[in-house]
């Protein structure tokens, strides 16, 4: 050959990264077919295609993904409206996904910058950049201002 060493192959875990719908919502529907491929993730960002980023996302489609995906061994990670660190605290407290992806809220301001400074401290690891949030939290949550531990968040 050219001398270039040969990577065996293996297989790669399969993420998904898809909206609600096109043009109207269809998580239920759109969901189950995802899930029939056996994903390890699926980020569902909260609002359509159509919508690209007017509007509020819609966090209660997305609890509804968490809900049809609980129990699959799929991740379902939610993305959406994330600005600061305690939006995606409590959105993924509030939907029950196993996560957040934090995408334009990163560009937003410091509020989620500042955020993952305070995390690190209090034993949350946050990623940023369209990366997810992970929380180990501590009893120590309540005493910098956030919200009560969450637990069970996946990256």
């Amino acid at each position: 050959r050219s001398g270039v060493p040969v990577v065996p192959r293996r297989l790669l875990p399969l993420s998904i990264k898809t909206r609600l719908g096109l043009d109207c919502v269809v998580v239920e529907r759109w969901v189950e077919h995802l899930l029939e491929a056996r994903p390890a993730a699926i980020t569902l960002h909260g609002r359509t295609l159509q919508q690209m980023y007017r509007g509020a996302a819609d966090w209660s489609a997305i609890a509804e993904a968490a809900k049809l995906a609980r129990g699959t061994g799929t991740l379902m990670l939610g993305n959406g409206d994330l600005n600061t660190l305690v939006d995606a605290i409590r959105r993924a407290a509030e939907s029950k996904v196993q996560g957040v992806l934090v995408g334009r809220g990163v560009l937003v301001g410091t509020g989620v910058r500042v955020g993952v400074d305070v995390a690190e401290r209090v034993g949350v690891a946050v990623l940023t950049g369209a990366a997810a949030v992970r929380v180990a939290a501590t009893a120590s949550n309540t005493a910098v201002g956030l919200p009560s531990p969450v637990t069970n968040w996946v990256t």
